[in-house]
């Protein structure tokens, strides 16, 4: 396990099944050739999988907001990547941890639970997640990929 402080931190793995976790700033993080669990935590970072089936995981709102958005680089869905979000509670209006429903590039209805993704251009998706149904996402990041679906998300 690589664990960063509360600065902009560096985060480097190398080959085989790396964690690491950014915590507070504006951190990079590389996981470089493995299985590797990615976590930026809170601030704008920027988060790199490399070779192997990698995992780029958030685990509350406030880990990437619209204010300071997470980017995730060399996300591949072919390799195995996966965008976990199963920590968050999709529904603050409902006891317990609920599921985002992925919605696709579709408008929020106003249900609390969605998760949307947009074309940001550069070929870049902004990912929307609005957990308490004010049509307002409270989790945001970008995501290297033409083109999402479900199927990339673990909810």
């Amino acid at each position: 396990m690589i664990r960063g402080m509360g600065g902009d931190d560096l985060l480097r793995g190398n080959g085989g099944a790396d964690f690491l976790y950014g915590g507070d700033g504006a951190d990079t993080l590389s996981g470089g050739a493995g299985n590797d669990w990615l976590e930026g935590g809170a601030g704008a970072d920027i988060v790199m999988g490399g070779a192997g089936a990698d995992r780029f995981v958030l685990t509350a709102v406030s880990d990437s907001t619209a204010a300071a958005q997470d980017r995730f680089d060399d996300f591949s869905y072919a390799e195995g990547d996966r965008i976990d979000l199963s920590a968050i509670d999709a529904n603050t209006a409902l006891t317990g941890d609920q599921a985002f429903r992925f919605i696709g590039s579709t408008a929020f209805s106003g249900a609390a639970g969605e998760l949307r993704a947009t074309p940001a251009g550069n070929g870049l998706m902004t990912v929307y997640g609005d957990v308490d149904g004010d049509g307002v996402a409270e989790v945001q990041f970008l995501v290297r990929a033409s083109a999402l679906s479900g199927a990339e998300f673990l909810l």
